[in-house]
């Protein structure tokens, strides 16, 4: 959940609001196995790992959008 928090302050320093929506999936998702998930430290780093490498392609995308927009 800490890791999703910290993504919430680049919507401001960079303007995209996939940001948001990035912080927020981590922070759902750390309080759903928090509250009932297996006691599996590794499940939420897989979790963890599979969301953040899903964002990682649409935050690539939005940035090739907006570069392209500002050309």
């Amino acid at each position: 959940m800490v890791v999703g928090a910290h993504y919430l302050p680049f919507v401001t320093l960079y303007g995209m609001w996939l940001w948001y929506v990035l912080g927020g999936a981590l922070i759902t998702a750390g309080l759903m196995l928090g509250l009932y998930g297996p006691r599996s430290f590794a499940l939420g780093g897989w979790v963890g790992a599979a969301l953040l490498g899903a964002f990682t392609v649409a935050l690539i995308a939005a940035a090739k959008r907006e570069g392209s927009r500002a050309a």
